[in-house]
């Protein structure tokens, strides 16, 4: 496996959650978590109809601009926009398995979004208004995405367990019954590669 996971915030994103994802993730993969210096999201990937950012043009700006030393790593982008693909109304992330690269949105995971939604809130603002609930709740999804997201570039599908962190979120209920570990039967396929 690979000897490190970079974490590469994607705009301004809280350093509160990127020293969260460095530990959470330390002691879920037992490897070195480096936080990356952050890039701005590509411009053309905004889509004005839908007012969105589509994933795959920002998946495919980070594959072609990342460095090669970090080729060999895992790298896990997190950003604060709301993205979709074109088959779906939304994502929470997207993976490929080589270059071994994700991103995540935590835009939507902020138990906060669907209540302040239509009054167009940025989630920088909403985080500083969460009770310390909402921020576990906000920092659980953060991490089951990552690690979620993660488990695709180790070449893990989605799982039929709805406990397994590989389980697909079609919604945010989705995300918070499973948990942020894999599934017996996904830790035998990972220590199979």
């Amino acid at each position: 496996m690979e000897d490190k996971i970079n974490v590469i915030p994607v705009n301004d994103i809280d350093k509160s959650i990127l020293e969260f994802l460095q530990i959470s993730l330390r002691k879920i993969f037992n490897k070195e978590i480096c936080i990356l210096d952050k890039i701005n999201v590509p411009e053309n990937s905004f889509d004005q109809r839908r007012n969105q950012h589509n994933a795959n043009k920002i998946l495919n700006y980070l594959i072609e601009n990342l460095p090669l030393k970090n080729i060999q790593d895992i790298n896990l982008a997190i950003l604060d926009l709301d993205i979709f693909v074109p088959s779906l109304n939304f994502v929470f992330g997207l993976a490929v398995d080589f270059p071994r690269i994700c991103l995540i949105s935590i835009e939507r995971l902020n138990p906060l979004f669907y209540t302040y939604f239509n009054y167009s809130l940025k989630s920088k603002s909403l985080t500083l208004r969460l009770t310390k609930k909402e921020k576990n709740i906000f920092e659980e999804r953060i991490l089951k995405e990552a690690v979620h997201e993660i488990g695709h570039t180790l070449g893990l599908n989605h799982c039929s367990n709805y406990k397994c962190v590989m389980y697909f979120s079609n919604t945010l209920l989705d995300t918070d019954k499973k948990g942020y570990n894999f599934c017996l039967n996904c830790l035998n396929i990972l220590n199979r590669k």
